[in-house]
């Protein structure tokens, strides 16, 4: 079992910085544009957790140009950065590096730890995509030590995932355990679902695989209650390949066939063929119907 959830940015949790602000009061027509570029933001953080990057990426394009048009340096952090989100997503890496370096500076110009935080969990998430993990350790490094909020959860977690790439899984648990000490005190359910995917990872690569199996309960449990597609259908395939080394076929198919069904229903045709590949041989050898395969 192998960790491939990419690190997502929780829009609701920013909305608040739009809000906060020791200047005088803007000018109403101002203020509405913020809302606008809030609601932009926010519908495309939901498309990006159903899966549809194309839209969300189109929203968050939407959030940066409201943004601009104020010069409000906060929504333009945040816009950046989502709009990298999206890009990398899609696999567009060229163009989501030219996003994380403007939002960087935005971040700097807005004065926000929390967005350059932000920024840098997703300079990371891009080195480590591309298979620069040296590259990601030292930009993480280098912001130690993390602070104790939710940017310093996430900080935390993309170091986990670099010492999992270095294979130093102990030192991978540890800071998934900081991080999950942090979201567990936020009450960011979403955070913790990654948390406990990562965690999962750990247990099933040190063949604790029962014990992997009850984190991905936990992660699904908590993908769930923030109705996050994406990771539901992710959660349900490694239940149903733990499920299998478990000796559950049954319980395994059923796991596999939700998975399917699901990506099926969100429109991932990658993501149902990585599932139908597990499906398939296990539906064939239990002598059950199986979905054809994906076009």
């Amino acid at each position: 079992m192998k960790s491939s959830k990419h690190f997502v940015i929780v829009v609701a949790g920013l909305l608040l910085l739009f809000s906060c602000s020791s200047a005088p009061s803007l000018p109403d027509r101002v203020d509405a544009q913020k809302n606008s570029a809030a609601g932009y933001l926010t519908y495309g953080q939901n498309d990006f957790d159903q899966g549809q990057y194309d839209q969300a990426l189109k929203l968050f394009q939407l959030a940066l140009s409201v943004n601009t048009s104020v010069d409000y340096s906060k929504g333009i952090a945040v816009s950046y950065n989502s709009v990298a989100s999206a890009l990398m997503a899609l696999g567009r890496y060229a163009e989501a590096q030219q996003s994380l370096e403007a939002g960087e500076q935005a971040a700097f110009d807005a004065k926000s730890p929390d967005l350059v935080a932000q920024n840098l969990v997703l300079r990371a998430q891009w080195s480590i995509d591309q298979n620069q993990t040296s590259v990601a350790k030292r930009l993480l490094k280098a912001a130690q030590p993390f602070p104790s909020t939710s940017e310093g959860a996430r900080l935390w977690q993309a170091w986990a995932l670099v010492e999992q790439n270095l294979k130093h899984p102990e030192a991978a648990r540890l800071a998934l355990q900081e991080a999950l000490t942090i979201n567990t005190s936020t009450g960011d359910k979403k955070a913790q679902a990654s948390n406990w995917f990562m965690i999962g990872s750990l247990d099933s690569q040190a063949g604790q695989t029962q014990t992997a199996f009850e984190d991905l309960q936990k992660a699904l449990q908590f993908d769930k209650e923030e109705e996050n597609s994406v990771a539901i259908g992710q959660d349900l395939r490694v239940l149903g390949l733990l499920a299998e080394k478990l000796g559950h076929l049954e319980k395994a198919y059923d796991f596999l066939l939700r998975s399917e069904r699901l990506f099926q229903a969100v429109n991932l045709p990658a993501e149902r063929l990585k599932t139908l590949n597990l499906l398939i041989p296990l539906a064939q050898k239990l002598k059950k119907p199986s979905p054809s395969e994906a076009s």
